[in-house]
């Protein structure tokens, strides 16, 4: 989720852009990101909550999908000077795993999700 941030206690996915702009980041693992702007996230929510045709029904707020060395390769040719400590550099899958800071997302390198509004087989 990204977008305006009201609170700088709270950033979390942005969390992710701050670090990389800093140069804080050395390197990107191989994991996948669904965006979703943090605006129409709220109007989902807005909708839902004032709608009675939404009553007890589900909502996937999810947008495009991207790599985060995309991300970083974006972030640095379109930011110009802004964007020069961003690191394209991918960081090999064992050594994330290896990395006990960020280990919990060993699961998630190299496999892009993809989510649906569709019902599962075997769910209502």
């Amino acid at each position: 989720m990204f977008g305006p941030i009201l609170a700088t206690s709270t950033i979390g996915s942005a969390g992710i852009i701050q670090q990389m702009l800093t140069g804080t980041m050395p390197g990107v693992p191989r994991i996948d990101l669904e965006i979703v702007d943090v605006r129409d996230l709220a109007d989902i929510h807005f909708r839902a909550m004032t709608s009675p045709a939404a009553a007890g029904e589900h909502f996937l707020a999810t947008g495009e999908f991207a790599w985060m060395l995309d991300m970083a390769r974006a972030l640095k040719e379109e930011l110009g000077e802004d964007g020069e400590r961003v690191s394209t550099q991918e960081i090999p899958d064992d050594v994330v795993c290896a990395n006990p800071a960020v280990g919990e997302i060993a699961p998630a390198l190299g496999r892009r999700d993809r989510h649906s509004g569709r019902p599962r087989l075997g769910r209502r």
